[in-house]
Formats: C-alpha cells, sequence, structure tokens
C-alpha cells in the first residue's frame, strides 16, 4: 500500500494516540513525583492541624479593637488651662544702679534713582518723572517707601522721606550736568506733593519713656522694649505713612536751544533723622542710615544684617563703613522748605545715563529726494514746514510743505511767502523757514534696511520647520546736515514708500500694517513724524534651552508645552519672542505684536557706567555735592527727530 493512502486512512490515528500516550505520562510522573507531599508528616499529623482550625473559627468572637482617644475633650481640657505667669527677667528691668545705654538703633532708608521721560514740545521738553516702586515696605529696619517712621511704644522715633526731585540737564555728552531752571523748580528741585510737611506715625501717641538714651536710642536698660518690640528693642515693622502719588510728576522745560541734542536726569532728594559720625553717634540718639541706591539683598535676613559693625564703623568714622552710606547736609532743599530739628538732607543715586531728546523748533523737514542742477551739480530737495498758534491753544502746519534745492555747503531753509494755513484765513503770510543747518554731504544709492521678516524654512536633514531672518532691503539717498551753532550732525534719509511682506501675516520687525508712504505720514503730521532709519536692529538669536523662553517656561509651568521650541529663536528690539512652537507646530510670539511699541533690545541687564557728579547747586547753607565718578560719554545724537516707530 503507498504511503500517501496510508497516512490519510491512518494518521490521524497515530497522532490521537501519540498524544493520549503523552497526557498520560505526564499525569503519572505528576502522581509520582515526591516534592508535591509533606515533608516528615503523616496523615494524623495533618489531621490534627486542620482540626485546630476548624475549632479557631467556630469558637472565635467579635475582634477587639483599640479604644478610640479622646482627643476633643483632652483639647478641651488643655484650653481651660491657665498658663503659668513667669517672673519679670531681670535683664528687662531699669537697674537702679546702672545709667542709660549708649547703643543706637540702627535704620536703612535706602533711595534707588527715580525714571525719565521726555517729550519734545518744539522747543520745549516736557518730562514725565516717575518715582521708584517700594520694594521693602514690610520690612522691621529697612525701607524704600516714599515716606516711613520708625516708631515704638516706647517712644523711640526715626523717620524718612522723599520731599524732592533734583532735574539736571546738559546740551550734550561732553558738557556738564546743571539744574534746570523752572517756574516749579527754580533751584531745579521738583518739590513732591506734601513734601513740607513733616510725617507723623500713623499710630497712637507713645507713651513716655523712662529717663535714658534720646530720641532714636535704643531704650536698653533705661526703658526696656515695649509690647511688641523685638529683642534688639525695635518695633516689628515701620509705619508707612500716606505717600505721595507715584505717577509721573510732570515738569515743562522752556527756552532750551532748538536743534541741539539734551539730556536730562534726575536724583532723589530726602530728609531724615539720620545717624551722624564719630564718637557723638550714639549720643545723637538718630540712626537712619540712607544709601545710593538697594544695597540690602531682597532675600538678605535683617537680624542678619551687621548692625553692631555699622554702629561701631560709625562712631569709629571707620571709612569702609562711613562710605557705604550718604553723608547728611543741610541742604539740597526743594525752594521754600526747612528742616526740622534733628532732620538732614540727602541727595540720592542720580540715574545711570540720562535720557537724551533732540530739541526741535517750529520748523521740521524731511528729505524727498536728490535732483541734479543744469550744470549736473547734485542738490537736496528738502520739504520744510512750520507750525502756527491759533486761538485756544492748539496748533497748526502748513497744508502743504515748501520745498527749498540746497547744494552741498548751503543753508537749508529760509523766509518765504505761504498761504496762511489757519482757520478763516485765507491770505498770504510770511514765514520764516531758516534753520541752523548747512547741507555737509550728499550720498546717493545707499543701502538702506526697511525691517527684517522672520521666515518658515524646512530643517535641514531633519523633521520640523526652522526660523531664517531675512532683512528687507533697498536703495537710498541720504543727506548729512551740520548744525552751525552746535557742529554736530545728523543724516536725512529720503523718503519713500515702505513695502509690506508678501505674505499676510508675516512676523517682520518693526511691526507693519501695510505699505508704509513716509512723504503722506510727515505732510499729514510734522511733529510725529520721525525720521527713518537707514537700518533696524537684527533680531537676536537665542538657543533653544537659553534665554527668555526659558524664563517664560519657568513662569508658566502649567503652559511649559506651549513655550517649548527644538530650534533656534529670536527675540525682537521691542521685546516680542518668536519661536517655532513644537507641540502645534506653528509659529509663536509672545506677547502679541503691538504695531508702533519699539524699546531696547532684548540682550540681557547692561552693566550701568559710573555716573558724574551733581553739578554745584544755588547756594544752601552747609550743602555741597556728593562725589562720583565720570560716566561714559554717550554717542551723537540722531538729529533733530530719532528712529522712525512704525
Amino acid at each position: 500500500m503507498a504511503m500517501k493512502p496510508l497516512l490519510i486512512a491512518h494518521g490521524e490515528k497515530a497522532l490521537v494516540v501519540v498524544v493520549v500516550g503523552l497526557c498520560a505520562l505526564e499525569v503519572w510522573t505528576t502522581l509520582d513525583d515526591p516534592s508535591i507531599r509533606p515533608d516528615k508528616a503523616s496523615p494524623a499529623e495533618i489531621e490534627l492541624k486542620v482540626a485546630l482550625i476548624d475549632k479557631a473559627l467556630r469558637g472565635g468572637g467579635a475582634p477587639q479593637l483599640k479604644p478610640v482617644p479622646a482627643y476633643l475633650e483632652n483639647l478641651q481640657q488643655r484650653f481651660r488651662a491657665e498658663f503659668a505667669q513667669p517672673g519679670q527677667m531681670p535683664w528687662l528691668t531699669a537697674m537702679p544702679d546702672r545709667g542709660p545705654s549708649d547703643t543706637i538703633l540702627l535704620y536703612v532708608y535706602e533711595l534707588a534713582a527715580p525714571t525719565i521721560e521726555a517729550r519734545d514740545l518744539s522747543g520745549s521738553v516736557e518730562l514725565a518723572i516717575s518715582l521708584p516702586q517700594a520694594v521693602r515696605q514690610g520690612d522691621r529696619r529697612v525701607s524704600d517707601a516714599a515716606q516711613v517712621v520708625w516708631s515704638t511704644p516706647a517712644g523711640v522715633k526715626n523717620s524718612a522721606r522723599m520731599v524732592g526731585v533734583l532735574v539736571e540737564t546738559r546740551p550734550g555728552a561732553d558738557k556738564p550736568w546743571a539744574p534746570v531752571k523752572t517756574k516749579d523748580a527754580p533751584n531745579g528741585i521738583l518739590a513732591l506733593p506734601g513734601a513740607g510737611v513733616p510725617p507723623r506715625a500713623a499710630v497712637p501717641e507713645p507713651r513716655p519713656a523712662a529717663p535714658g538714651p534720646a530720641l532714636g536710642a535704643m531704650p536698653g536698660a533705661a526703658a526696656g522694649p515695649g509690647p511688641g518690640m523685638d529683642m534688639m528693642g525695635g518695633p516689628p515693622a515701620p509705619v508707612a505713612v500716606a505717600e505721595p502719588a507715584r505717577g509721573a510728576l510732570s515738569l515743562r522745560i522752556d527756552g532750551l536751544e532748538s536743534w541741539t541734542l539734551h539730556e536730562f536726569r534726575a536724583t532723589l532728594v530726602a530728609v531724615a533723622t539720620g545717624a551722624t559720625l564719630g564718637k557723638e553717634a550714639s549720643k545723637s540718639g538718630y540712626g537712619v542710615l540712607v544709601t545710593a541706591g538697594r544695597v540690602v539683598p531682597e532675600n538678605a535676613s535683617i537680624d542678619e544684617l551687621p548692625w553692631d559693625q555699622w554702629r561701631k564703623g560709625l562712631e569709629g568714622n571707620v571709612p569702609e563703613v562711613v562710605g557705604r552710606f550718604l553723608t547728611g547736609r543741610a541742604g539740597p532743599l526743594p525752594a521754600g522748605m526747612e528742616l526740622t530739628p534733628g532732620e538732614q538732607a540727602y541727595l540720592g543715586q542720580p540715574m545711570a545715563k540720562g535720557v537724551p531728546v533732540q530739541v526741535t523748533s517750529d520748523v521740521r523737514f524731511a528729505l524727498e529726494r536728490i535732483v541734479n542742477d543744469p550744470n549736473g551739480v547734485a542738490q537736496a530737495q528738502v520739504l520744510v514746514t512750520k507750525q502756527f498758534s491759533i486761538p485756544g491753544g492748539g496748533v497748526v502746519w502748513l497744508k502743504e510743505p515748501r520745498g527749498f534745492k540746497v547744494a552741498v555747503g548751503s543753508r537749508l531753509g529760509g523766509p518765504v511767502q505761504v498761504p496762511d494755513p489757519r482757520p478763516g484765513r485765507n491770505g498770504i503770510v510770511n514765514a520764516d523757514l531758516s534753520t541752523p543747518f548747512v547741507v555737509a554731504e550728499i550720498r546717493r544709492g545707499v543701502e538702506r534696511v526697511y525691517y527684517h521678516e522672520l521666515r518658515e524654512v524646512p530643517r535641514q536633514g531633519a523633521k520640523g520647520r526652522d526660523l531664517q531672518v531675512v532683512p528687507k532691503k533697498g536703495l537710498t539717498d541720504v543727506v548729512v546736515l551740520r548744525n552751525e551753532r552746535s557742529g554736530s550732525t545728523f543724516e536725512l534719509v529720503r523718503l519713500g514708500k515702505v513695502p509690506a511682506p508678501a505674505k499676510a501675516g508675516t512676523v517682520t520687525y518693526p511691526t507693519l500694517k501695510g505699505e508704509i508712504d513716509e512723504r503722506g505720514e510727515f505732510v499729514a503730521d510734522p511733529l510725529a513724524f520721525q525720521v527713518p532709519p537707514l537700518e533696524q536692529p537684527a533680531p537676536v538669536r537665542w538657543e533653544a534651552d537659553k534665554g527668555p523662553l526659558a524664563k517664560l517656561r519657568e513662569e508658566h509651568p502649567e503652559d511649559r508645552d506651549l513655550y517649548t521650541t527644538d530650534t533656534a529663536y529670536f527675540a525682537f528690539a521691542d521685546g516680542r519672542l518668536v519661536w517655532w512652537e513644537k507641540l502645534n507646530k506653528v509659529v509663536r510670539q509672545w506677547p502679541e505684536p503691538a504695531p508702533g511699541a519699539v524699546t531696547a533690545p532684548v540682550s540681557g541687564p547692561e552693566t550701568a557706567p559710573p555716573v558724574e557728579p551733581h553739578a554745584p547747586l544755588p547756594p544752601h547753607p552747609g550743602a555741597k555735592p556728593p562725589r562720583g565718578a565720570p560716566v561714559e560719554p554717550m554717542p551723537p545724537g540722531p538729529g533733530p527727530v530719532g528712529p522712525k516707530t512704525r
């Protein structure tokens, strides 16, 4: 019989026999395995243990739980108990054989620099001065509040307050600083609201102190620390009285030279019950140490500051200690203000850098184009306009600027006759469009960067997208003007049309709403118009795990993924951050763009240069300017107006 028919007829039967045989073998080996039986245990022993378990299960009662402690009763009993009244510690009492303590209680009053915003008003400048934001109003012995009184029930009282702002100016970086002179600040010091009123503590009058140290000294053995005082004899916190508004103070300065770059800076003036120097320091009773700027770290423990070292340094007139603090004097003070007994005047820290502003006149101009005269000599065609006052305090400009063709070496502007732009007048009026500027140079075909565009590009050799900066460039003309009065120069860039990005929604710096007609902007509002710059600040490139975006991830842990990228990102000069968001695979910006907002580049904090000493102030009894170091020279100004803000 052939093999194939045999397997078909009997193959299944043979397979079943083999499987059954294997199963039987497995069962037999299991039953015969000695390892599954108890070791050295007879059937009788097993039956005995089973009987014991069964008996325990049938005879067991309810489980016995540990009683719950009487928490509520114990708590009520503890609250009903009265505390033991310990006897007064000997060192807190006034010993009859001991005189008053010579230890002075010190406080620190920090005078940070204010800030200034300057606005040109065509021949005048308006300053908005803001006081520094207080950050230490809760510290016991260190404060930077506008007004503060340290007072204790034992009668110890010290105070400090800001009374004014010294405003200084200089017409150029190489000129000395001098106080401004205005009606509101005749000696250069603008008084703060309520500056002439000494502060009063907003607490009940202190109880009379036992005979001992004078006002401001540590009571010590003579009086002892009163209720609520710390172990140093000081109050738990200073009492900040009503502060003057921290909004911007306004100051208008007239009579400034037109077409000159002026710088302005401000310095706080304060009065305090300041600590004196030498052996009489402790006996004076006044213990306020005034500092120029914030010198105590915000996270520093007030109790761990070297108070004793400072006290000894003041008494010994140690230069290393005395040099840390400002020296109190009889002035300077706002006009008409006088010190109260025990007070001294302090001049704080001036701004690290002056705020520049180009003071212009009622005549404005812009470069329209470069033309050639019949002899082929290049001439600058400059549009010049003038501002006219109208009743009610308003102003109007010429309806159409007058064009002047000026060659190199010629003066810009001059007297002309123009249609009267004032409402209700239709005649011709004489207008003086003269300027102090001479054309020094004409340049053609100069490269100009209109804006920087940020584009998405495919990532090389990997998935994802990268960001690429593409500057939008063009050619323009430039005219260099020289001020014959001051000798300063600046560049006029030809007016043109800034093209809008080809793709809507493109991220650019500056932010553009669309095409910009610079000539139309100049004619529409010459006062607000600013000369366009040749270059725009390029975005700052940051690696994915570094820079300000990493800080944003720390500040927004709940949205960490939204601030995460896997490629380089960029920071614009207006503060915007632009990155490729890894999670949603889109380009994101933070904050959302604000058209026209142009600020300082985001490149991290820069070290402030040393500041120049204050200029001599008007005579005041005992007033002397503080010492300082020269400031680094500032670059020359950009011209009559600053960079164009889009």
